[in-house]
C-alpha cells in the first residue's frame, strides 16, 4: 500500500470523508430530481453515497484493505504501518 493510498484511506475512513460521501450523494440526488428525466439515475449513486456516509462505510477500503468499516481500516493501515514491508518502494 503506497502512502498515497494510506492518505487517501485515512481521508475517507473519516469524518471528512463520510460529509464529503454524504454531501456528494445529497448533490447528486438534487441534480436528478431537478434535472428529471434521464438524470433522476443519478438518484441511485446519490442514495449509494448517502448511505455509506451515514453508515460509516467506506467502498474503497473494502477494494483496499478487504474491510469498509473505519475501525477495521484504520486497525489495517496501522498493521501496514507496523511491518513497513507492506509499502511500495517505487
Amino acid at each position: 500500500m503506497s502512502k498515497f493510498d494510506r492518505a487517501v484511506l485515512v481521508f475517507m475512513a473519516g469524518t471528512p470523508g463520510r460529509l464529503l460521501r454524504g454531501g456528494a450523494g445529497i448533490a447528486l440526488v438534487v441534480l436528478g430530481i431537478i434535472g428529471g428525466g434521464w438524470s433522476l439515475l443519478l438518484l441511485i449513486p446519490g442514495a449509494l453515497m448517502i448511505t455509506t456516509g451515514v453508515m460509516n462505510y467506506c467502498p474503497a477500503g473494502l477494494f483496499m484493505t478487504g474491510s469498509g468499516k473505519s475501525g477495521a481500516i484504520m486497525d489495517e493501515i496501522a498493521k501496514f504501518d507496523a511491518l513497513g514491508s507492506s509499502v511500495n518502494k517505487y
